[in-house]
């Protein structure tokens, strides 16, 4: 699927565990009933069982695209966030059982004018730094991506 993405884009890797300021810090992370459920279902070991039901609880009256959220301890971080700065879910289980929010940020993906656009939020410290790179002003290019957008591990 062809997308209108910011010129920088292509170089753009999230910084993962070496990122000063993570979105698994402070930031209110909403999952839907299919996402929960999922995580419900997962096969893992009995203590990455325990440590994943701890993490994951549901609004009440939650709606089908913001039934559940991820916990955060006293320090404002997901339970799932380990000493490295890594998510323990995506280095135990793997990326693809991700809820989407913490699969595409900083992404947003939209659907503007007719046109797919994949914008990308300069609240995060990777799409700054990229910003701030750059010496022409910022210009935008039609590209190809054929799945959601990969971390950098």
């Amino acid at each position: 699927m062809k997308y209108l993405v910011p010129d920088y884009y292509p170089g753009f890797a999230c910084k993962c565990g070496d990122c000063r300021s993570t979105c698994c810090h402070g930031w209110a992370v909403t999952i839907s009933k299919q996402e929960y459920q999922s995580l419900g279902a997962l096969e893992c070991s009995p203590e990455f069982r325990a440590k994943l039901d701890r993490a994951v609880n549901v609004w009440p009256g939650g709606k089908e695209s913001s039934f559940g959220f991820m916990v955060h301890d006293r320090e404002e971080n997901c339970l799932l966030l380990r000493e490295d700065g890594l998510c323990d879910l995506h280095r135990t289980i793997g990326e693809h059982v991700l809820p989407s929010v913490c699969r595409l940020y900083p992404r947003n993906p939209r659907k503007l004018a007719g046109k797919n656009e994949l914008a990308c939020s300069a609240s995060c410290e990777g799409v700054t730094e990229k910003l701030m790179e750059g010496t022409a002003p910022l210009g935008f290019v039609e590209m190809e991506i054929g799945e959601e957008p990969k971390f950098r591990v």
